[in-house]
């Protein structure tokens, strides 16, 4: 429609969509090329649609044609043609989408990135699979796998043991003239950054306050890489050597006053300096993702409870016996949320779960010969629905011929059913058993015995320092600041720990010798 020289519209519609859109163009205004281009830009932010375009079909008619972006409920992801090392993980009834695949390609080429493969190209594809449902294919293409094949350092090497994401891990130890195997790490700029952090923070912790360690240039040889590390120490300066250990103890103090802020400043002009935060109470523990085990079951292995004193330490150790139930998936960090609020006084807790599979096989030999290290074993294990707990397993296990002739030997082949609930902290001696009639009651009773010693004793062998994070001080200096990492100590009687350990490892096969 015409009016003099004005153009005025006379229709606007966006076919293939049911939601309510707000554009700039309407029906019985002048048109406007520039409302137009907003138009789309703003269509395309609302993030549901594949495709966004505009078509005048008369002078005075709009027609913003859009194709909806499909919502599945992911199903599963395939990595093809093979995993890579790569580990995504979803919680149940997440949304798969264009936007979402993307990310997923994203994360899997960043874990590539961190094994040592360079410029990786992952493609995602959304392959529905009816009522609502779809899988996740990610067809990888990794790249070329960089390998580290030496750390050279420019400046003294006095802290080459630092060296962790950059340096090959023994499998076989170097004995006479065989050279050992060694597996070489993956080469990233994280990984390089990351030693460099870990080497400049042991030169902090020894004085030298304005050390600076940064990587250098890399040299390529096929797949192998030669890493230099460059390392300038300057002088060292009067810093007491218990530093850390003083910081980590006082710390530990503060952690038990329910402070959840504890922050250290080193100057190197004034010397050092701490900031508390202000005491905190629980406030509300929120478990989230857990369907098939109660809030109750999960709140058993926690040891602060609401309204306690916010221990950070209990709450890492709580999260320890929630791992090592073996019901969910690694609860890291990032699945733990706390929420202080300063006007309260309390900190509320979400911890994010995601449960495993109800049902899993397993094939499983001895390390040695059969008639001394055990039989072999196949078995079928799941999850009982109503119990979660719980689980049945159908196994069979297969005896070898004994060395010496016995009266009642063992069959050839033994098929086992047994209703079983694994060793769990929270649950303590209500877990921990077996209940499997062919392997008689005095098999279950030591079996029962064995599960308990070692889920009591093993947290105790291990000690406490992985409950307790690296504490950074920062390091205020002429040359810029700098991190040094405070570590917990390691335990004492370490070779003892790890002995027992070993040693209580072993009573599991003992029974079935």
């Amino acid at each position: 429609m015409f009016f003099g020289a004005l153009l005025i519209l006379t229709s606007v519609s966006v076919p293939g969509t049911q939601l309510a859109v707000n554009l700039q163009s309407q029906v019985g205004q002048e048109y406007d090329a520039g409302k137009v281009t907003k138009d789309v830009h703003y269509l395309w932010s609302l993030g549901s649609f594949d495709d966004v375009k505009v078509e005048r079909p008369a002078p005075d008619v709009l027609v913003y044609h859009v194709i909806p972006k499909p919502h599945y409920t992911l199903h599963e992801i395939w990595l093809e043609p093979n995993t890579f090392g790569i580990e995504l993980k979803a919680p149940d009834g997440t949304i798969i989408d264009t936007y979402r695949a993307h990310l997923f390609a994203k994360q899997a080429a960043k874990q590539l990135e961190q094994r040592g493969y360079s410029n990786p190209v992952i493609r995602e594809e959304i392959v529905p699979k009816g009522d609502g449902k779809a899988d996740l294919h990610l067809h990888v293409t990794p790249g070329e796998d960089l390998k580290v094949k030496a750390v050279d350092f420019e400046g003294p090497d006095l802290f080459h043991d630092e060296l962790r994401a950059l340096s090959a891990r023994t499998l076989l130890p170097q004995v006479g003239f065989f050279p050992g195997w060694h597996w070489l790490a993956g080469y990233s700029e994280q990984a390089a950054e990351s030693d460099a952090g870990r080497i400049q923070s042991a030169w902090l912790q020894h004085g030298f306050l304005d050390a600076v360690v940064r990587p250098g240039d890399i040299k390529v040889d096929g797949n192998e890489v030669h890493v230099s590390m460059i390392v300038k120490p300057g002088k060292p300066s009067p810093l007491s050597p218990d530093l850390c250990r003083a910081l980590l103890v006082e710390r530990r103090e503060a952690q038990k006053q329910g402070i959840l802020d504890f922050n250290a400043r080193y100057d190197v002009q004034t010397g050092l300096s701490v900031t508390r935060g202000p005491v905190y109470h629980v406030g509300r523990i929120d478990f989230y993702g857990n369907f098939h085990f109660g809030d109750s079951t999960l709140r058993r292995n926690m040891l602060l409870d609401e309204g306690d004193i916010f221990d950070e330490l209990l709450l890492r150790r709580s999260v320890a016996r929630l791992n090592k139930t073996g019901w969910f998936d690694r609860i890291d960090e990032k699945h733990v949320v706390v929420r202080p609020n300063p006007e309260t006084g309390y900190a509320n807790v979400e911890i994010h779960v995601t449960e495993k599979k109800p049902g899993r096989w397993n094939l499983a030999g001895p390390v040695g010969p059969m008639s001394i290290a055990g039989p072999i074993t196949a078995s079928i294990q799941s999850r009982l629905p109503v119990w979660a707990t719980y689980a049945i397993s159908i196994s069979i296990f297969a005896f070898p011929k004994p060395i010496l002739p016995i009266p009642n030997p063992l069959p050839r082949f033994m098929p086992v059913l047994a209703l079983q609930r694994s060793f769990t902290p929270g649950q303590g001696w209500l877990s921990g058993f077996i209940i499997a009639p062919q392997l008689g009651w005095e098999e279950n009773l030591i079996s029962y015995g064995v599960n308990q010693i070692q889920g009591r004793t093993l947290p105790l062998l291990s000690g406490e320092r992985t409950a307790q994070p690296v504490l950074p001080v920062v390091v205020n200096r002429p040359e810029g600041e700098a991190t040094m990492f405070c570590e917990p100590p390691k335990p004492r009687f370490t070779v003892f720990r790890a002995g027992a350990g070993l040693a209580i490892h072993f009573l599991g096969v003992v029974p079935m010798i």
